[in-house]
């Protein structure tokens, strides 16, 4: 996802995030304080979480503000377990997609199947949009947890992940 030009902290430019790419992509609007995943959703990324076990998984969530109404799971090209890069095509589709719906890149999702919960330094060195949150999905006592971060000018701020059934991921990563 190398390219991409770091835009300021909030608020929010909207327009292209990569000044050589000819398309115009839809930056999310606004700093989020939360992400919010219908439950539907949740489920289908969880669902590709485990299809790509014992790797890494990889997608785009789209949507609007904070609400999440797309998973677009994209490829992982290292098809590592400690690591992810995002299919070029698979995020040209994802990209495309989004900006033919009127939605925004709402936040990038990843796996760490065997740990941390949060972000690492490789999450940290080569997060590429940080108008985007990063949700980085663990493994927890059996389930599957996720916590969100904005990556911005500053320091990383952890955001709420909120399940639309009314579950929220605290935090501390205790719940989704």
């Amino acid at each position: 996802m190398g390219g991409a030009v770091k835009s300021p902290a909030c608020p929010r430019s909207r327009g292209r995030s990569n000044p050589s790419s000819p398309r115009q992509y839809n930056h999310a609007p606004m700093c989020p304080e939360r992400l919010r995943i219908p439950l539907e959703g949740w489920k289908a990324i969880v669902a590709h979480v485990e299809s790509c076990l014992p790797e890494e998984a990889c997608g785009f969530l789209g949507g609007t503000g904070e609400d999440v109404s797309v998973i677009l799971p994209i490829e992982n090209i290292l098809h590592s377990q400690v690591r992810f890069q995002m299919a070029p095509e698979g995020q040209l589709r994802g990209m495309t997609r989004l900006e033919r719906e009127g939605l925004s890149m709402v936040a990038i999702y990843h796996s760490h199947p065997k740990g941390p919960s949060g972000l690492s330094g490789t999450d940290l060195k080569e997060a590429a949009y940080p108008e985007s949150a990063l949700l980085v999905v663990s493994s927890s006592d059996g389930g599957w947890v996720g916590r969100a971060f904005m990556v911005e000018a500053g320091p990383v701020r952890e955001i709420e992940v909120r399940i639309d059934d009314g579950t929220v991921g605290t935090p501390s990563g205790d719940s989704v």
